[in-house]
């Protein structure tokens, strides 16, 4: 049956941390503008695939307690209300979905939708999503990361038995390992639930030793950096008399 009135979301620059509470709140939210239960499947890495109309259920399956979660689509066809179909996903956008029926029915899904994703979105989203942003995002933070943290090593005789090519190749490591460090602490989506909640647990730890590096880098930097000027200055001072 077609409809008069059709929306739909791609995430993008976003990231999202889901649990099983979160699954079951989609799950209602679509029954309940839609009509019926939807069919859902949860695609795991180990090639297999579950499906049920009881999201419940599938939570209990052993499966999702050994395997990581890969995808879960919703859909909802064939109602007299809409249609509808939603996915979470970790290899194409983060979050998806397309719903059609009334004008009215559709706003109201959206709305309700988009409740429940702000309470998935973590601390961190949109910082890092995708290699574009982090690698222009790890660019920028290494030309701030040359300019500070060089001059502070400079100040110290730290690349005087260093050749330029050298100092610029120690220097080019910070984007490598900040771009690494990004990818497994910042990913675009997390299922919190099964394996993924121990996942979560080593992605956090992650997370805040990457936070914890950058500020205090940039706290011994700046401190480091005050104080060589300042020395510099009584050595002047000194040497002048």
């Amino acid at each position: 049956m077609r409809f008069g009135f059709e929306t739909a979301f791609r995430s993008s620059g976003e990231n999202f941390v889901v649990s099983e509470d979160n699954l079951c709140a989609i799950v209602e939210v679509v029954r309940s503008t839609f009509g019926q239960n939807p069919r859902i499947s949860i695609s795991l890495r180990s090639e297999r695939t579950l499906h049920s109309e009881d999201v419940l259920q599938l939570l209990k399956e052993n499966l999702i307690r050994t395997s990581p979660i890969k995808n879960i689509s919703l859909s909802s066809y064939g109602g007299e209300k809409g249609n509808c179909i939603f996915e979470l996903s970790d290899s194409g956008p983060p979050v998806s979905y397309r719903a059609s029926g009334t004008k009215e029915l559709c706003l109201i899904f959206e709305h309700e939708i988009e409740n429940i994703l702000s309470s998935m979105r973590p601390w961190y989203s949109g910082w890092n999503i995708n290699t574009y942003q982090v690698t222009w995002r790890s660019f920028g933070l290494f030309i701030a990361f040359f300019a500070i943290i060089g001059s502070a090593l400079a100040g110290f005789g730290a690349f005087d038995n260093l050749g330029f090519p050298a100092t610029w190749a120690i220097m080019a490591i910070f984007p490598i390992a900040f771009n690494t460090l990004s990818a497994i602490a910042f990913p675009p989506i997390v299922f919190s639930f099964g394996v993924g909640a121990r996942q979560q647990k080593r992605r956090s730890s992650a997370a805040i030793f990457l936070m914890t590096v950058i500020i205090a880098g940039l706290i011994v930097t700046i401190i480091g950096n005050f104080l060589t000027d300042g020395l510099k200055s009584i050595l002047s001072d000194i040497s002048g008399h």
